[in-house]
């Protein structure tokens, strides 16, 4: 019987965080932000990432530039806007199985043994990403269910969201009847990165699918900085005195596009973006490397 825990959809790909430099613009920014939702679909406004802030999630810079503008025009107290950064995710690349015991009498369960297995790379906006669960009470099922989704949510190798992974709870010995949620949930968090680093994890990001019109005289200077970009050149279509390139680009070196390109092309180029699928990051840390402390220590820190 599995958990009812299920995601399946990518929801952003690009953030920026907004910063109000007061209390009364805390309470300014959350007035802005509501009246930017009940006027405009689709702003999704992220979890908590650090105290104070709020994070706006998007599809691309210049819809997150759009937002931040209107947002900035309905506000009278200061407001500091952040640079944007790339939704990061991390999958893992085999299946892993740990199995966690202790002896002593600390609270912590005497025995917890997980597995988890790729669900596929993500494609496009889709994956899989599943709790398996059973033969637990009810408030013990949503006791795993937060502490795989604490883990999940801080990766193994970068502190980004694992996703597409099926993680299956196989044994748990809790010991004593009466021990602590939140030491479940903090065992649950160690036995699961353990789990994840075994299981060969990589940092991948989100690519973009570019096309670039410009005017031909302009072609060497468009495609020069798209190669700048660690973009992978597809397709030129010329029609007129015009041509199209088509690219896929990591997100994370779109950065500022639409005015670098302005000033390649003195304004005459045009371009349109969209997001694409996940790629591995060049460089990404191999499974070899040290582990995390906590899976060094393997059952006996927790």
């Amino acid at each position: 019987m599995a958990a009812p825990f299920d995601r399946r959809n990518i929801d952003w790909v690009l953030a920026c965080p907004l910063r109000p430099r007061s209390r009364r613009g805390a309470h300014e920014l959350q007035a802005a932000i509501a009246a930017l939702k009940a006027e405009r679909a689709g702003i999704l406004t992220l979890e908590a990432r650090e105290p104070g802030a709020v994070w706006l999630g998007g599809w691309d810079e210049r819809a997150l530039e759009a937002h931040v503008t209107w947002i900035l025009a309905h506000m009278t107290e200061a407001l500091d806007v952040g640079g944007p950064e790339a939704g990061y995710r991390e999958v893992i690349g085999r299946s892993a199985v740990v199995d966690h015991r202790r002896h002593d009498r600390t609270g912590g369960p005497r025995q917890l043994m997980l597995a988890v297995e790729p669900r596929g790379f993500p494609k496009g906006q889709s994956y899989e990403t599943h709790i398996a669960v059973s033969g637990f009470s009810d408030e013990t099922r949503r006791t795993i269910e937060a502490g795989v989704v604490k883990g999940l949510d801080s990766g193994a190798v970068a502190d980004c969201p694992m996703i597409a992974v099926l993680v299956t709870v196989l044994a748990l010995d809790l010991g004593h009847p009466a021990a602590s949620g939140l030491v479940l949930e903090e065992a649950l968090r160690v036995a699961l990165r353990d789990a994840l680093w075994q299981a060969e994890p990589r940092l991948v990001e989100p690519i973009m699918a570019l096309q670039v019109t410009t005017p031909e005289s302009f072609i060497g200077q468009v495609c020069g900085d798209l190669a700048s970009r660690r973009s992978q050149l597809s397709d030129t279509d010329r029609r007129g005195g015009s041509v199209t390139i088509s690219a896929e680009v990591p997100i994370a070196n779109l950065y500022g596009y639409a005015n670098s390109l302005r000033s390649l092309t003195e304004g005459r180029a045009t371009y349109v973006q969209r997001f694409s699928h996940y790629a591995q990051v060049p460089g990404s840390p191999p499974p070899d490397d040290d582990p995390p402390p906590e899976a060094a220590a393997g059952a006996l820190k927790w």
